[in-house]
């Protein structure tokens, strides 16, 4: 196999991560295999605040993006927490690059050295497979690669079935680099831009200039296709230094996404002049994340409203018809989204953060015992794989009844990584959502699975007849 193995811990520094790693490296590449370490000082660095010995690679993102490009390995392992493990997280799913990383308790000192086949699509860890196991999974692995290819000739086809609806698929990206991987998978436009990575990626607070040149980019390559734009999202697992944000025990639950811009309205409203700026360069949606309450909304719209009035003084064009969309994420958003209805253009369930409020239990945390929950039968599925049908999917049902009974016109999608799982696709068409949007690389996937489902809603409501398979 060829390994690019992500770190941003390496010579000369020295301390335990690294030397792992070194033998790590070493162990690899006696069994075989290639192994391309990707390190800080492949890029433009700067001291790590409090370690000034440690060199932490400075918005690295592009530059990745080209290496593993041009290396096309066969998996990642990401070995660190830092600017560029963040980094290659994000290319692995935008790619659709086999990623590794922190597998906690799964590994036990007295696995070392006995074979293991790990399985992306399920996050399961076999040890030592048998031979019926390994040809399994083998053969699984084969099936997903015939389909995939079957599933590019769908590329340039209409997403309209054949009962005539049509359905839109549309792409999570983070930065304006991923417009490529939208466009090379034919998304039918971005329902979620995390513009967080501005400030990821920056030592200081990004100028107005900075973020309007970006979102203007996205905008104009995306050549008049939708594309919604999700504000300042940081807190819980994106801690950003200069923000200097009080310690919490539990960011999650804390200061974060929309607190933090209704809180500090100057770092707000120099996003939203720069993103009202973009919206003369091509179809804007703005969303706002973490929303709770009716007030937070329209909290939010007196600044959209007053930085438009700024702008038009300033005689600085903008387009007049941007919409203005809300998260649901959490179960009180779900259950009073007849109220936010009124406020809004659209609806996008954040499927992530709607499954952990609502189950109460974090992506990072769960891994100490969902494995034993299925292993026990307790749950069938990894609610963060396939979404919870009976609590979490309860909560969007409600949302969309709700909001539609208040705003029959609203529009309604999902941009949680559900969004490229067939079966939670299904799931989110049958309970009315307008469109799904994944990483690009699950487009062709998304695509099939939404057209099939809608297929058989058709059939159910009588519209089509199926002929029988023979």
């Amino acid at each position: 196999m060829k390994i690019a193995l992500i770190t941003d811990a390496w010579q000369p520094q020295v301390n335990g991560v690294v030397t792992t790693l070194v033998e790590l490296v070493r162990e690899l590449t006696q069994a075989g295999h290639r192994v391309e370490v990707i390190h800080p000082r492949l890029f433009r660095t700067r001291p790590c605040p409090g370690y000034a010995g440690i060199e932490l690679a400075v918005s690295p993102r592009r530059a990745l993006n080209a290496q593993l490009d041009a290396l096309q390995p066969d998996a990642i392992h990401i070995a660190t927490e830092g600017p560029l493990g963040w980094s290659a997280l994000r290319a692995a799913r935008t790619l659709g690059i086999p990623a590794i990383v922190g597998m906690g308790d799964a590994l036990k000192p007295e696995l070392e050295g006995r074979a293991a086949i790990a399985d992306g699509s399920t996050g399961a860890l076999v040890i030592d497979p048998d031979d019926d196991t390994r040809d399994r999974l083998l053969k699984k692995r084969d099936e997903q690669l015939r389909l995939q290819r079957l599933l590019e000739t769908l590329k340039g086809q209409a997403n309209v079935t054949k009962d005539g609806k049509t359905i839109r698929i549309y792409c999570n990206i983070g930065s304006p680099e991923d417009v490529h991987a939208v466009q090379v998978n034919d998304g039918g436009g971005i329902g979620l831009f995390r513009s967080e990575f501005l400030y990821l990626n920056s030592p200081d607070y990004p100028t107005e200039d900075q973020q309007f040149e970006a979102y203007k980019k996205v905008l104009a390559d995306m050549d008049g296709k939708e594309v919604i734009i999700r504000t300042l999202d940081i807190g819980a697992d994106k801690q950003i230094g200069y923000f200097n944000l009080p310690k919490e025990d539990n960011p999650a639950m804390g200061m974060r996404a929309l607190r933090i811009c209704l809180t500090r309205p100057e770092i707000f409203k120099t996003q939203l002049r720069a993103l009202y700026r973009a919206s003369a360069f091509g179809k804007l949606g703005i969303m706002f994340p973490m929303v709770t309450s009716v007030w937070e909304v329209r909290e939010a719209k007196k600044y959209c409203e007053e930085v438009k009035r700024d702008l038009k003084a300033e005689g600085i064009p903008f387009a007049e018809d941007v919409q203005v969309g809300i998260m649901i994420e959490t179960p009180a958003a779900a259950i009073m989204s007849d109220r936010l209805a009124k406020e809004v253009d659209f609806f996008s369930c954040g499927t992530n953060d709607l499954t952990q409020t609502g189950l109460g239990m974090s992506r990072d945390d769960s891994g100490s015992f969902l494995p034993q929950y299925q292993e026990l039968e307790i749950i069938k599925k990894n609610v963060f794989a396939s979404i919870d049908q009976n609590g979490v999917g309860k909560l969007m049902k409600i949302a969309v009844e709700l909001g539609r009974s208040t705003r029959p016109d609203i529009k309604l999608g999902i941009c949680g990584e559900h969004g490229g799982n067939p079966e939670s696709i299904a799931f989110c068409l049958r309970a009315g959502v307008d469109y799904v949007s994944c990483s690009p690389f699950r487009v062709p996937v998304a695509r099939l699975a939404a057209a099939q489902e809608s297929i058989l809603m058709a059939r159910d409501e009588g519209k089509i007849t199926l002929e029988p398979r023979s």
